[in-house]
């Protein structure tokens, strides 16, 4: 099995352009209920001291927000697979999902890290947030953002 390890979501990349209000807003109500351990295993792949998303854009989002480190699974490659086993308190439904999303991805991440992801435009959790708020996509949470726990200030500050 790859290894679990706790990040800072600073270090994590996004390699899709788009958050979903519904889906954030559910993380985010997650989180509210059971704190970080609502987010955690989020799988990545590691590539030049950075961790991309094979999967968890909208938890990885609310834990940069929170400003609060994650745990996430890395696996040594496409069949390195989680096993329910490991991953107490994590669905079997959530588990095949990022299951799927590891074997699809996988081999995909290396190249969207040294050649898409300088021309993307989001280099990191708080652009995708960035763009997702300044086009208006997440106006309608944005009250309940503010009353995180433990706000990204930084990140608040520059995006209202």
């Amino acid at each position: 099995m790859g290894k679990i390890i706790t990040i800072s979501p600073r270090l994590a990349v996004p390699t899709q352009n788009l958050l979903s209000a519904a889906d954030f807003r559910l993380y985010l109500e997650e989180f509210n209920k059971k704190g970080s351990s609502a987010l955690d295993y989020i799988p990545v792949q590691e590539c030049n001291g950075k961790y991309y998303l094979l999967d968890g854009h909208h938890r990885m989002a609310v834990a940069f927000l929170a400003n609060t480190r994650i745990r996430v699974f890395l696996p040594r490659n496409k069949e390195d697979l989680m096993q329910e086993s490991e991953f107490p308190g994590v669905s079997s439904a959530d588990i095949f999902y990022m299951n799927d999303n590891i074997e699809r991805r996988f081999e995909d991440v290396i190249d969207f890290a040294n050649t898409v992801s300088a021309d993307y435009g989001i280099n990191n959790m708080g652009d995708l947030i960035r763009k997702q708020v300044r086009r208006g996509d997440l106006d309608k949470i944005w009250e309940e953002v503010l009353h995180l726990p433990f706000p990204n200030q930084y990140l608040l500050q520059q995006i209202k």
